[in-house]
């Protein structure tokens, strides 16, 4: 199974940092992760396609946190 999740998110740093991301099913269960690169840039907003493999079918995704590299 996997799951295809749009990341928007604001920066508000000029760093580059890493995502973690979550895959949730019906009852808020992690059924999978990935980490997301968010490289340094002049944009506060940015949008990132993210494609995490999962134990069972998820319903949901979140970031989970986010940490300069």
């Amino acid at each position: 199974h996997t799951i295809w999740l749009n990341v928007t998110g604001v920066q508000t740093c000029a760093l580059p940092i890493f995502c973690t991301v979550h895959a949730q099913d019906q009852k808020k269960n992690v059924v999978g992760s990935t980490t997301v690169d968010v490289p340094a840039g002049t944009e506060r907003t940015t949008t990132h396609a993210v494609l995490i493999k999962t134990t069972t079918q998820a319903f949901a995704g979140l970031v989970h946190d986010c940490v300069r590299r």
